[in-house]
This record gives C-alpha cells, sequence and structure tokens, in this order.
C-alpha cells in the first residue's frame, strides 16, 4: 500500500507548475560503474576438460576460444562421416548401369518393332531399367544422408570448443584441465564481465519521477584516479519505487573502448534534459 508521503510527493510533483515532461532540468546522482553483463560461460556438452585457455584478469573478445573438451571419440565420429560424405563409388556404379540399360532398352525396343524380340522380354528390359533408376536414386540419397551424419558429428565437436559470448574481461576461473564439466553443473567453467559499454546504476528521488526518461543523455564524471567524463545514455528507468527510501532505479549506458574504465569506481551522473 502507497505510504502518505509517498502519494502526497506524487501529488505535489504532478501539481507543481512547470513540473510537465518539457522543463529542462538536470539531476545529480550518485552511481557507481557496473559491467553492462556478467557471463557465467559453461559447456553445452559433457566431458572432460583438455585445456582452458585463460584465466582471472585476462581480457577476451566475442568469439574468442576459452576452453576445449578432449572430443577424441567425437573427432574420429566426424572424420569416419567426412569420408562416407565424399564416396562417389556407389553413384558412379548405378550411374553406369542406368546407362547401359537404356542403351539396351533403346535397342530391344527397336527388336520388338522389327518382331525380332518378344513383349515379354521388351517388358522385362524396362524393369530392369526402372530398378537401375531406383538404384540410382537410393545412392544419392545414402551419400546426401552421409552429408548430414558429417554435419551432425561436426556439430557435436564443436560444441567441445567453448567459445566467449562477449568481449570482456576474465573475472573467475572455475574449472581446470582434466576437471570434468557438464551441461547440467551449477558451476561454470569461467565468468567474463562486460566491459563496452558498462553501466551506471543510481537511484533518483520520486520528486524526478516522471521526468527522467530513457533515452535522455548522461553525463557521467568519475573523479579517481583521475577525473574523467563520459557521455551516455539512460537505458533503464524502474516502473516500481522503493517505498522505504522514496527512490527509483536508473540505468545509465556509457561506451568503454579500450576498456579504459574500470568497473566498481563511484561516480557523478548528471542526467541532462
Amino acid at each position: 500500500m502507497r505510504s502518505p508521503l509517498l502519494a502526497a510527493l506524487l501529488l505535489s510533483t504532478a501539481l507543481t507548475p512547470g513540473s510537465n515532461k518539457s522543463e529542462r532540468f538536470a539531476a545529480e546522482l550518485d552511481g557507481v560503474l557496473r559491467p553492462s553483463q556478467l557471463v557465467d560461460v559453461g559447456t553445452a556438452a559433457d566431458g572432460v576438460l583438455e585445456t582452458v585457455l585463460v584465466d582471472r584478469g585476462e581480457r577476451v573478445q566475442l568469439g574468442q576460444l576459452l576452453a576445449e573438451l578432449d572430443m577424441s571419440v567425437e573427432e574420429a565420429t566426424a572424420e569416419l562421416a567426412r569420408l562416407r560424405s565424399r564416396q562417389v563409388a556407389a553413384i558412379k556404379a548405378a550411374e553406369i548401369r542406368l546407362q547401359r540399360l537404356e542403351d539396351r532398352l533403346s535397342d530391344h525396343e527397336t527388336l520388338f518393332e522389327d518382331g525380332i524380340l518378344s513383349s515379354e522380354d521388351l517388358r522385362e528390359t524396362r524393369v530392369e531399367k526402372e530398378l537401375a533408376e531406383f538404384a540410382l536414386i537410393d545412392a544419392r540419397e545414402n551419400r546426401t544422408i552421409a552429408e548430414f551424419e558429417y554435419r551432425r558429428a561436426r556439430s557435436i565437436v564443436d560444441r567441445g570448443r567453448i567459445k566467449s559470448p562477449v568481449s570482456g574481461i576474465v573475472v573467475e576461473r572455475f574449472r581446470s584441465a582434466g576437471e570434468i564439466a557438464s551441461r547440467t553443473s551449477a558451476e561454470p567453467i569461467v565468468r567474463i564481465a562486460q566491459m563496452d559499454p558498462i553501466i551506471v546504476e543510481t537511484f533518483a528521488s520520486v520528486a524526478h519521477l516522471g521526468r527522467i526518461r530513457t533515452g535522455m543523455e548522461a553525463e557521467v564524471r568519475v573523479a579517481a584516479p583521475k577525473e574523467i567524463v563520459r557521455m551516455g545514455k539512460v537505458t533503464v528507468v524502474d516502473r516500481m519505487l522503493d517505498a522505504a527510501s522514496e527512490t527509483f532505479g536508473v540505468r545509465v549506458e556509457i561506451p568503454n573502448p579500450g576498456f579504459r574504465l574500470p568497473t566498481g569506481l563511484r561516480c557523478r551522473v548528471r542526467i541532462l534534459p
């Protein structure tokens, strides 16, 4: 239930002259720099970790290989499927047999017209030719199936190659080579903080309700270790107020090329009209 004080503040904000959305104002807020994402990277396959290629504090790029499972059996299966997908002997044999039967059928049709070959012999030749056509179709379908089996085997192998879903910093490594990794494990292999962009989480007084909106520009000023000023945009404005503090959350996103700004620093945010 809304507190009387909160209701009074909301009412006074709504009734104050010049407090509409077009009014120019600048809200000064305190905030803390945070990574835009903290990603726990696990595995899509079960197995033993053959290698973990990154450690805490290292920078990683989107798509970079982080770790590999021991996929020797799956690699062998994929290679076998690859060889099967490239086999052409069955198709070539079926094509040659079909060509011979087409030539024979043409000769037999001529002999039948000349009264030398019986209709029963001609019918048998036609059946053999149709069977050869089906044999060729079967050989081609088997090769197509082998190609799909190879793609499936390769995808299984690729699932054992764990890649980074974001660019950022490795903030924790939980697993090492030789340990078992599982899809159902609650513990990831590594945790990565996405550092570009970064965000500022701050809280605004209920007096600014309706004035701070997503898309507004914001000036973020970091005082230590040296003063740095960056421009960003408001990306989130909470629609649920905290009754105890009579504030609502605001998130500002700022670019951080080269990861020059570390997270965890306190900053001052000025929401611009």
